[in-house]
């Protein structure tokens, strides 16, 4: 049995700060690779290699849209969470 963890719990608060750096992390690197691949069609002209290119993308934007929250079947956008401000005295 697993006890249940509320939501005052510090290491469900670390843990979330964790997921949410990484995600970050994550969201700038998939930015950044997606301005490369767009540099980079301007260079191929291997008709073989920007259909596998296409192929691709198109079950990685499958993918990420599957995993959006959606309200009405538009993708709405996560609320950034809260950070708590800090009272200087």
């Amino acid at each position: 049995m697993h006890a249940k963890h509320s939501e005052d719990d510090p290491k469900m608060n670390v843990d979330k700060e964790k997921d949410e750096k990484e995600i970050i992390m994550l969201k700038g690197a998939l930015k950044e690779k997606a301005r490369c691949i767009s540099d980079l069609t301007y260079l191929v002209e291997d008709v073989s290699v920007l259909q596998k290119a296409l192929d691709s993308l198109e079950d990685v934007a499958k993918a990420m849209d599957a995993a959006c929250i959606k309200q009405e079947g538009l993708p709405i956008p996560q609320s950034p969470r809260k950070q708590k401000s800090k009272v200087e005295t």
